[in-house]
């Protein structure tokens, strides 16, 4: 799976977390050794009514429990500031596909972090 420009609004607006995000799955499991690469995607292009009430939802219980959150744009970049402890937590709803996870997944999952599915089931790449 391969995202050439992950970030691409933050590219059109010279905002500067960019990248190419290049990931393998096997049987719907982000699989290949990447801890020597660095790679992002593009994150929140579901805008429908309910998607975005929910990511709203979120942010207002997590203000209320957290010290602050955090938006720059890459679902990847954010998996990889939780694998390298940047950040605490990261999570995504409604993000584009699954180029947008593959290869941040891979890295989390790496340096020992969990990867779970919002709605509690099992993670499966394919989902959104």
């Amino acid at each position: 799976m391969v995202d050439p420009l992950d970030g691409t609004t933050n590219f059109v607006h010279s905002y500067p977390f960019t990248c190419v995000s290049i990931g393998l799955s096997v049987k719907r499991q982000p699989v290949v050794d990447l801890r020597a690469a660095l790679f992002a995607t593009e994150v929140g292009t579901m805008r429908s009514p309910e998607t975005v009430a929910a990511v709203f939802d979120r942010i207002q219980t997590l203000t209320a429990n957290m010290r602050s959150v955090r938006c720059c744009g890459s679902c990847a970049v954010n998996l990889v500031g939780v694998a390298c402890g940047r950040l605490d937590a990261f999570y995504e709803v409604g993000f584009g596909g699954c180029w947008d996870v593959a290869a941040g997944v891979c890295i989390l999952r790496e340096a020992g972090g969990q990867v779970l599915d919002p709605a509690g089931g099992a993670w499966d790449v394919m989902n959104r």
